[in-house]
């Protein structure tokens, strides 16, 4: 059933690809335009405003008692990075919202999917909530997994120690993906305006968590395979850049499809394909 599940969800994305377009491309585009007009208001070029802020955490590492213009920077910088966070949960929630009701409600998103002001924030709080649930299942995993993995990794440059960190590099991510799975049909839930609990979402998962397992792994692997081939075979100029925005936009309309369909099939009984 975890191919199942993956399947019918790019199999859902596929078929409706327009209504998938038509509820992202204008949402993506206004977090664009937001984002360089917050840049440009911090004194950064358009270009700036898109990439400063990943050089934050480099710059942090920099001393800037004795240099206040480094500081200076350092604080327009880290103010942009919360800029594009915000931006980017929020936008993120106005996207997952709209496709969700088109799929679970048949609601279509027109040239740009309707703002529901409430809806949204409550979807981006519990985003926020279940990312925290996440990261703090995270530590003491990666804990026990390094202490079970360490004497592999004595030799770094073994096969032995490869393989291991192969596997840690899917296999944590994948119990953490099938965790927010198992949690996140609160998600969906909250979309259409449904009364759905973090319990709730558990126990209704509890007969599929298994496949939901294989389901997020497939996810996690499909990912890695994006991230890894495209800079591979297509570089990084503008076709790589190009089509690296193209597999992040896949990979987030995917993982918001199999909530979708995880929800539309353990929640209101909706049959996949076989």
């Amino acid at each position: 059933m975890g191919w199942r599940i993956v399947r019918h969800s790019i199999v859902l994305l596929f078929r409706n690809f327009g209504a998938a377009l038509a509820v992202s491309i204008g949402p993506l585009a206004i977090a664009l335009i937001g984002i360089i007009l917050a840049g440009l208001a911090l004194g950064f070029s358009p270009a700036g405003a898109l990439v400063a802020p990943y050089s934050f955490y480099a710059m942090a590492t920099l001393p800037t008692d004795s240099d206040p213009e480094a500081a200076a920077m350092m604080m327009r910088v880290g103010i942009l990075l919360f800029v594009h966070l915000a931006v980017i949960l929020l936008v993120s929630a106005w996207i997952a919202v709209a496709w969700h009701r088109y799929v679970l409600v048949e609601e279509a998103p027109g040239l740009v999917p309707p703002v529901r002001g409430g809806t949204i924030l409550g979807y981006a709080g519990r985003t926020i909530l279940l990312g925290l649930l996440v990261v703090l299942a995270a530590i003491p995993l990666s804990m026990v997994l390094g202490l079970v993995a360490a004497p592999a990794l004595q030799r770094p440059d073994s096969l032995v120690s490869q393989i291991v960190v192969f596997a840690l590099s899917v296999v944590i991510p994948a119990v953490l993906s099938w965790m927010w799975l198992r949690l996140g049909l609160v998600l969906p839930a909250r979309a259409v305006g449904q009364a759905f609990g973090l319990g709730d979402s558990w126990r209704a998962t509890q007969p599929a968590a298994g496949p939901i397992f294989a389901a997020a792994l497939l996810l996690g692997l499909i990912a890695l395979g994006l991230s890894l081939v495209v800079p591979a075979v297509f570089g990084s100029g503008w076709p790589g850049l190009a089509l690296q925005l193209a597999a992040n936009w896949f990979s987030l309309m995917l993982g918001i499809s199999i909530l979708t369909a995880l929800y539309g099939h353990l929640v209101e009984g909706r049959d996949f394909p076989a």
